[in-house]
């Protein structure tokens, strides 16, 4: 059987609690701790493969991308 653990980065103080009950109700472990890079890190019976995902808002990402005078930058 596969078992899948989710670790939260515990600075995401908005998101914790509804990810935490979204993950458990589907049997998915959830551990809080300070991550490296991203706000959500997934793995699968200690696989040396996991994925990261980082939690943005429309108007994070397009400050992400944009420069100071809102052109998007493509490189």
């Amino acid at each position: 059987m596969i078992e899948i653990r989710v670790s939260v980065d515990s600075r995401e103080k908005k998101r914790i609690e509804d990810a935490t009950e979204y993950y458990e109700m589907r049997n998915i472990i959830v551990t809080k701790e300070t991550l490296e890079y991203g706000d959500y890190l997934f793995e699968a019976n200690n696989s040396k493969n996991k994925v990261v995902f980082e939690y943005k808002t429309m108007g994070d990402m397009l400050a992400s991308i944009t420069n100071q005078t809102n052109t998007i930058i493509f490189t």
